[in-house]
């Protein structure tokens, strides 16, 4: 299984599986929310969860900045 990330310019991610792989193909029905929520998932796991809901509120106060 072999998911490929590429971050664009404007700072986002585009996400790349093969549709016809038995394995992969159950991302054909993931919307972008349940990548966000797995990506996020994981790195609660890997970083901590404190961590990780510290680094969400800085970015989301960030934006609020940038309004």
């Amino acid at each position: 299984m072999t998911l490929a990330v590429y971050e664009e310019a404007d700072g986002s991610l585009t996400i790349e599986w093969d549709e016809n792989d038995p394995v992969e193909s159950v991302y054909n029905t993931w919307t972008e929310q349940d990548f966000i929520d797995a990506i996020v998932e994981r790195a609660k796991e890997v970083l901590g969860k404190e961590k990780v809901n510290a680094i969400l509120l800085d970015q989301t106060y960030q934006q609020h900045l940038e309004v």
